[in-house]
């Protein structure tokens, strides 16, 4: 719930993984302005997008070169649990 991040948190770095979905300058901008030191963008993003979202954020970003191919939105994955039991929401993808 993103509405958490205007509480008063203590004082550690947040990092945003690929679960938060990451696809859009806005998004990017978003976090970094509620305090992300560090944000992983979503893996179906071109490298024009990537380039795009880095030009214009100053939070430190991390993005997928090569790795797993999900039949899944980055963040939106439900076919691990559906299939295996294994929810990879929770960081436990069957894949």
């Amino acid at each position: 719930d993103m509405g958490l991040l205007e509480i008063d948190l203590p004082p550690i770095q947040l990092h945003a993984s690929t679960q938060t979905d990451i696809r859009s300058l806005e998004k990017a901008r978003f976090l970094q302005d509620v305090g992300f030191s560090q944000i992983v963008l979503a893996r179906e993003l071109s490298l024009e997008q990537i380039r795009k979202i880095a030009d214009k954020t100053e939070v430190a970003l991390e993005f997928f070169v090569h790795g797993a191919l999900c039949v899944s939105y980055s963040g939106l994955c439900n076919i691990s649990q559906a299939h295996t039991g294994r929810s990879a929401n929770r960081g436990d993808c069957s894949q």
